[in-house]
């Protein structure tokens, strides 16, 4: 496959993923029991680091205009962005349901993604990042 505009060889990578090993091996109840969400708690996820493009800001201005809404944000936390970004959260009253996991990976992803109801991705310059895929090989919705 050649690209039409420059004429440089071009090929498309699919996004891929051992669904075998998106398994959840606990019940919800047990990673929102270790966060502090209420079983019957609406959850929405957010995976990925702080930067303004991923638009967690909006998600967290969300979360001031419904009740009950839990937001986990999974990523990295040691930043001055992630630092406004809980303060933006305190600000707006939402803190106590501003979930901070961390960075995550395997086993431990997996059970977030499977705790969570909807999996969230705003950004600005992906169009269908592994984040899709990932709460999909889990059936959490997008």
């Amino acid at each position: 496959m050649h690209s039409q505009m420059t004429g440089m060889p071009s090929f498309i990578v699919p996004n891929g993923l051992d669904t075998a090993e998106f398994r959840s091996e606990g019940p919800a109840s047990t990673i929102r029991h270790e966060f502090g969400i209420p079983l019957d708690a609406p959850l929405v996820i957010a995976v990925g680091r702080p930067d303004p493009s991923k638009r967690l800001d909006l998600l967290i201005s969300a979360l001031s205009e419904v009740e009950q809404v839990y937001l986990a944000v999974v990523g990295p936390e040691n930043s001055p962005l992630s630092d406004e970004y809980k303060a933006r959260s305190r600000a707006l009253g939402v803190d106590a349901r501003v979930i901070w996991t961390g960075y995550k990976t395997g086993k431990e992803l997996i059970e977030i993604y499977s705790a969570a109801d909807v999996a969230a991705l705003l950004s600005e310059s992906e169009n269908f990042g592994m984040v899709v895929v990932e709460a999909l090989a889990v059936e959490c919705l997008c």
